[in-house]
């Protein structure tokens, strides 16, 4: 299912994403950080967002993190914030002041930036400044955490040619060279496409390239347009054992 704008269902997917940000991603054993009588609490200065890491120091759980500074754990997804803005949708700052648990161990699902680029077994480090899942450790500036990239991010491609979905079918058709591979359930984006447009399968030509694909478009034509892109979500497992 789909939110958008108003805050009214918009669609209903046909293929479902293996999970949400700061999602558990098994079973297997966790670890939480220790803590004292009324810690950890949402540093008010710096608070902590759902699917990054965060710096545990005084009783505060901080998004500000840097080598050797606290002790560093994963915020999951435990519904343990507010939405504040008026008709906000989503919310993955956690609030000021509120409760937070930071696990030192466990298996989770998350964004890692860079993570096109890597593969499973990687190190993740956190970005200095946010606490963001990395693999780029930017010269030892980013602490690394102790997680590995324990899944491959999901794929993309793009066409320096033009596309164009017809009328009422959805049916969409993509020219010239594809860089990568076009793939059922990748969302759809380039100059004039409506949000939410995504392929349900292909329907002709080379196989993840050049051809028509079914989206589940049922709107007016969009006519021929540019930069297009098809990217699947970059969700990722991450993992710490013991």
């Amino acid at each position: 299912m789909s939110l958008f704008r108003n805050g009214f269902q918009t669609f209903v997917n046909t293929y479902m994403p293996p999970a949400v940000v700061g999602q558990f991603a098994s079973m297997n054993p966790r670890a939480v950080v220790l803590a004292g009588q009324g810690a950890l609490r949402a540093d008010p200065t710096n608070p902590p967002r759902v699917g990054y890491f965060a710096r545990a120091l005084d009783g505060l759980a901080s998004a500000i993190v840097s080598p050797g500074d606290g002790v560093l754990g994963f915020v999951a997804n435990e519904l343990q914030t507010i939405i504040t803005d008026f008709l906000g949708q989503s919310r993955l700052v956690v609030q000021a002041g509120f409760p937070v648990t930071l696990f030192s161990h466990g298996d989770f699902w998350t964004e890692v930036a860079g993570a096109t680029a890597a593969s499973i077994g990687l190190p993740v480090f956190a970005v200095a400044g946010t606490g963001e899942p990395t693999v780029d450790d930017n010269s030892n500036a980013n602490p690394d955490t102790g997680y590995i990239v324990a899944s491959a991010p999901g794929g993309s491609a793009s066409s320096s040619g033009n596309a164009s979905i017809a009328a009422n079918t959805g049916v969409l058709t993509v020219a010239a060279t594809v860089t990568g591979t076009i793939e059922s359930g990748q969302v759809i984006s380039g100059t004039g496409v409506p949000a939410n447009v995504f392929i349900l399968s292909q329907l002709t030509g080379t196989t993840g390239g050049a051809g028509t694909y079914q989206t589940n478009y049922a709107g007016p034509a969009v006519a021929t347009f540019t930069n297009f892109t098809a990217t699947s979500g970059q969700l990722v497992k991450i993992s710490r054992t013991f």
